[in-house]
Formats: C-alpha cells, structure tokens, sequence
C-alpha cells in the first residue's frame, strides 16, 4: 500500500493460512523489485525496513523480529533484532498467554535468541474471565519463549487474581504487594484486596477498597446511575437505599443524585438534573438541555454559570458561549472551532467579550496546518507571531521541529518549507532502524544574527549562525534508554554518536540508567557518577531510595564514627491499603528518623 504522501509499505502473507509473514516499511524499489507498475520509491525515502512474523495453525502470532539495528550490550557494539514472543497454552479448564521480549543476534534463520525478564502471563477460564494476571522471571534468559517452560509462584514479580461468583461475575480482586512463595498468602499481610457487589439483576452496585471505603451506586430500571453513596459502614443497606433507613452503624451518605428525562418516563435516558451534595443540607445543582438530536445544548450551573453550545450536521461542537446566569443574560464569554473537509481542527477562535455589555469584540485565533498524511506540520498559537513547524520523515517520526517567524508567508506549500522563515530555534532527531532516538541536535539561534538569515539554523560558522548543542542516548534491546550523553556544543565539531557508551568525563556528561528483572528502573547514575538505588514492592511502588549508597557505610552509623551525611542518604515510602502513601520516612542517623504522614 502506498500512503498520501507516496511511502510504500509492503505486506506479505502465508498462502494457505493467510498469517502475515513479513512487512516492510517505506519500501526500497530497488531492494523489493516486483513493486506495481509506477510505483517508485519517492525522494526521502527507502530504508527498507523488514519486521518477520511467525504464526501457529490458528493464525495467531507467535513471534515477530523488528528491523536490525545496533545497541551496546555490555560495551560491545552488537547488531540485533528485538524479538517479541506470545505463547499459547490452552487445556480443557484454562487459557493461558505468555507474552515476552528479547531480542536475536546472528543471522535468520538460526539466529540466537535471549529473553529479558519479565514474562507477562494472563490466565483465563474457558469463558474468557481473566483469573490471574502475573509477571515472572525465566530462570535462564537463553532461548526464545517456549511452550514448556514453567513458572513457579517464587518467580512471581506481579500478581492479581480474580475471584468470581457462581455465575461468572468479579466477586474480588487482590493485588499483591508481598508475593508468598507459595499459597494465596494472607489479606493486608501479602495483598490488598477489593470486594464487589451486584443486585438481583447482576448489576454491579457495590466496591469496597481494601482500605475499607465503600462506593455504592443505585440503578434505576434502565441501569441509569441515580445516585452515588460513599461510606465505610452499609449496614442493612439495599439496592435501592444505600443507609439502610437509618441502620445503627450505617455512616454512608450521598454525595451525587442524578435526573433523567426531566423525570418524565418515556425518555432517551438523558442526563437532565445533577446534584452535588456538600453535606446534609447543601447541594450544588446542575441542569442539562438537548436538541432532537440528544446533543447537549445547553449547561445551567452554580454560581450563575450558564453555557451554550452549538453544533454541526456532524455532531462537532463549533461554537460555546457562556452567559451571566441564564441564556437571557449578557455574553460574557465565545469560542469557535472550525474543521476542515476531513474532520480536522485547522482553528480555533476565542473572542473578547465586554460581560458588562455582552459586545463581542476582537479574537484570537490558534491555527493549525496538516501535511498529506494528516500530521500537523504547522502551529501558530494565538497572540504570538512565533509558529513551529514540524517534520516527520518516510514513517511518520518527527525528524526537526522549528520555532521561527514569517510575517508574509501566504501559500499553504511555505508551510511545509523554513525557506525565507526567520528561525529561533530547532530540534533535530535522528532514529535507528528500531525508531529509537540515538541522537538530538538543538540549535540557538544568535543573538545578533540579522534578520536577513533566513532558513535552517546552521552552525557558528554557517549562516544563519546558531548555537549547536548534542546528545546521544543508547536504548536497550527492548528499546529503554539505558545511557544518554550530553557533550554541549562538542567543541563546535559535529558529533559523530559513537555505537557504545562513552566513558564519563567533564566534557561528556554521562547518565546511566539500570533495570531489574522485574523491569523497575532500579539505578540511577548521573554525570558525577554518583548512584541512586531503588527498591519497589510487589505493586510496582517505591519503597526505598539510596542516594549515593557505599558499602561498608549505614546511614545509621554509630555514635563514635557517624557515617558522612552525602552516602547511604535513604529515603523509605510506606502505603496504605488503597495503595496512597501513607508514610515517608527519612532516615537520619544524628537527629532520628524524620517521618513525613
């Protein structure tokens, strides 16, 4: 298929089962030969870039190999293809999904395959309810993901389980925080755990936390939400009466009631009355307005809020006023959003208003400009001469984006162009074959470059004269940024981004970034070398910071030879049920521990 702008991609599939089995993106005609009659790789364009797939007998993927491309493993500059792995394993009680990532060195098809921790699996029943999902650890990371291996629970990383009702309903979920190495562990001590309930229809009308809030919601025979009631006590509580009359202990309360139809029966279930409720006797109140179409027209709030909206033939607001009180009230403020013949916003308007008079005076408009594909290639925001323009190459990935000023252009082809454009600033981005960014260029315009250098920024020595500033970032096989460098202005050379990360120096700023097997960012190393560590629960929340650790230092050091104040410098975050933080405590050996509620 070719795109609107000529980019062509190319997809293959499996003659009898129809999987697909290759694609390759912005296609090189003179790589892949047998393209139709006319079609031809357009200027910009040909990287070529093959991702592979492979399928089992019910056409589900079950590998696919992104484009080559190099990372630094281990300070060797290595040529991969980051891999991606779904196993299916299905038996007459359950479905299970393993999904996985890694990537694959050498040649296909006998390349050599390792896997990065964790493994994602979901495990269903034969009615498609989702009963556990879990993230594990592989013990060995050699080989691509395999049907026969195993995961024991002392593997577990991740870990929520469903429970369901004897029907098939959610009746609770747990998200452990503290996985046992065995067993389903205990409530608070290893997760946290969420309770729902349903009325006689199966219609969810109950959820209470692990903290122990309870959230319940009254139906109406539409299942229309008519009432919302938040609480930790629903004593004697019923569908239809959250306060269970008034049962002793019961402490739930009413905190949003909603309105239909004006009440009225018959109706198309529109929201027409809500009501806020601040406390017993205090409500804040808002009324809704449709046209025949159900479209919200019309908004009556508090605080003599009133607004109007306007629609098109396509159900796209185009124009909202908002009004003193009621409709019949002064103007006090207008907006209108115009759309191309494509849908797409290209202005938007926001008007001065005198709300004493309600005269609607002069504007100011945000505009916007779309290259054939539909990607915004120009802004140019209200009251500021300054646009930005942005360019994206032969796969939609933004390449340069320029902050600059043009007071005549008048074409919409200029839009595309920085030609005649006085430019203040721009940001180049080169990508790998991945599409992870290994470079950013900045260049900053001179403060005395006269106005008649126009175009693309250059250098100190090029007209228009800029500032150029470099970093260079280094992606992992699973395309996280493990190192990125800043070298300033690189001596005022070009910078030619080595393939491994360069060693820390004063001139090269290097900061380094670590993950564990259960893919936390679990290291941090800035310029100066100096670490932070970090520790998480189960949950994925952080439980502990370590800035600049040392071994053989504690940062409750001892009375004779306290520690330095700059090592082991720990910080330790406690939460409660739901999951809030509950505490932060800052370990300090001299004056005790400072603890934060």
């Amino acid at each position: 298929m070719m795109d609107e702008r000529g980019f062509i991609t190319r997809l293959e599939y499996d003659e009898v089962t129809r999987a697909m089995t290759r694609m390759v993106e912005d296609v090189d005609t003179s790589v892949e030969t047998d393209a139709p009659s006319g079609w031809v790789t357009p200027s910009g364009g040909g990287l070529n870039l093959v991702t592979d797939f492979e399928s089992d007998d019910q056409v589900r993927i079950t590998q696919f190999l992104v484009p080559t491309h190099t990372i630094d493993i281990d300070g060797t500059a290595t040529s991969i293809r980051r891999a991606n792995w779904i196993v299916y394993d299905n038996d007459e009680q359950q479905n299970v999904t393993r999904i996985a990532s890694g990537y694959a060195t050498g040649s296909g098809p006998s390349y050599t395959y390792t896997l990065i921790n964790p493994v994602s699996i979901v495990i269903e029943d034969k009615q498609g309810n989702v009963q556990e999902q879990i993230q594990a650890t592989r013990a060995s990371t050699s080989g691509k993901l395999s049907p026969t291996d195993t995961f024991a629970q002392s593997s577990y990383t991740r870990w929520t389980t469903f429970q369901y009702t004897d029907c098939c309903q959610v009746a609770s979920q747990r998200v452990y925080h503290t996985i046992p190495a065995s067993g389903e562990g205990a409530s608070g001590t290893n997760y946290d755990q969420t309770d729902y309930g349903y009325d006689v229809l199966k219609r969810l009308i109950r959820t209470e936390t692990a903290g122990g809030t309870i959230t319940r919601q009254v139906l109406d025979v539409r299942s229309l939400v008519t009432a919302m009631w938040i609480g930790t006590d629903d004593t004697g509580a019923t569908p239809s009466d959250p306060s269970g009359g008034g049962a002793t202990g019961n402490n739930m309360v009413v905190v949003t009631s909603s309105e239909y139809d004006g009440d009225v029966d018959g109706g198309n279930g529109l929201l027409t009355k809500q009501t806020q409720h601040v406390d017993s006797s205090t409500t804040r109140v808002t009324n809704y307005e449709y046209d025949f179409r159900n479209r919200r027209t019309e908004i009556d709030g508090e605080i003599d809020f009133f607004q109007k909206d306007t629609y098109d033939n396509l159900d796209r607001v185009t124009k909202v006023e908002r009004f003193d009180t009621t409709s019949t009230g002064n103007l006090i403020a207008k907006s209108e959003t115009k759309f191309d013949d494509r849908g797409r916003v290209y202005q938007t308007i926001r008007y001065a208003v005198d709300s004493s008079t309600g005269t609607v005076g002069n504007s100011l408009n945000d505009n916007r400009w779309y290259n054939a594909a539909g990607r915004v290639i120009k802004e140019l925001t209200a009251g500021s001469a300054l646009f930005t323009k942005t360019v994206y190459d032969s796969l939609g990935r933004r390449t340069k984006v320029y902050r600059g000023y043009d007071l005549d252009e008048t074409t919409y082809a200029a839009v595309a162009i920085v030609t005649g454009d006085t430019i203040m600033e721009q940001v180049e981005w080169t990508y790998d074959d991945a599409s992870n960014v290994i470079k950013t260029i900045t260049r900053m315009r001179y403060h005395d470059a006269p106005a008649s250098q126009t175009g693309e920024l250059k250098s100190p020595s090029e007209t228009p004269k800029a500032r150029v500033m470099y970093q260079a970032q280094w992606p992992d096989a699973l395309g996280r940024t493990i190192a990125s460098a800043d070298y300033g202005t690189n001596g005022g050379s070009t910078l030619s981004r080595p393939s491994t990360v360069p060693s820390r120096s004063d001139s090269v700023l290097v900061s380094g970034q670590t993950f564990d097997e259960a893919g936390n960012l679990s290291q941090v190393t800035n310029p100066a070398g100096v670490v932070t560590l970090f520790e998480f629960d189960d949950v994925g929340d952080e439980v502990k910071q370590i800035q600049n650790p040392v071994t053989g230092s504690s940062s409750s050091g001892s009375a004779s030879f306290p520690s330095p104040l700059d090592e082991n410098v720990t910080v330790e975050t406690a939460y409660n049920a739901d999951r809030n933080i509950k505490t932060i405590t800052a370990k300090n050996s001299l004056t005790g521990d400072q603890v934060t509620e």
